[in-house]
């Protein structure tokens, strides 16, 4: 956490603005991790499914579980630099867990993503799951 303030300095000449300093407000981030990430199977044949599953904590005096958040998929698909697409939004139970399955639609990199959030200065980070290449044959 810590305590932000906006500065301006002003501007002179013809169409001057007058500098300003606003209030002190104290902003409070929690850090996010995921955990237990899994994509499976990493080859798929044509037609086949894939799930991606883990789960969202965050650190307050150790690591939580964070339920009701939306984790967002994404996937680069190969020769696609340096797009990526999401596919899917699923939130996580009250556990922090998170898994959805469905049909690989080609070759590519993906990612889970929690995009943060904020509410009334008290915030959570964003982060994401490390990129797991799944090849589609």
């Amino acid at each position: 956490y810590a305590y932000y303030r906006v500065v301006y300095a002003g501007t002179t000449g013809a169409t001057s603005y007058a500098a300003t300093t606003g209030n002190a407000v104290l902003a409070w981030r929690y850090d996010d991790r995921m955990t237990d990430y899994k994509v499976s199977p990493t080859t798929v044949n044509a037609g086949g499914k894939l799930t991606i599953s883990g789960v969202l904590q965050y650190w307050y005096a150790g690591y939580h579980n964070y339920g009701g958040q939306t984790i967002v998929i994404y996937l680069h698909p190969k020769g696609s630099n340096p797009t990526w697409y999401w596919l899917v939004k699923i939130k996580t139970n009250s556990k922090g867990q998170f898994s959805t399955t469905f049909k690989d639609p080609t070759s590519a990199t993906w990612q889970a993503v929690f995009e943060g959030n904020n509410s009334n200065g008290v915030g959570h980070l964003s982060t994401g799951s490390s990129e797991v290449y799944v090849r589609l044959k």
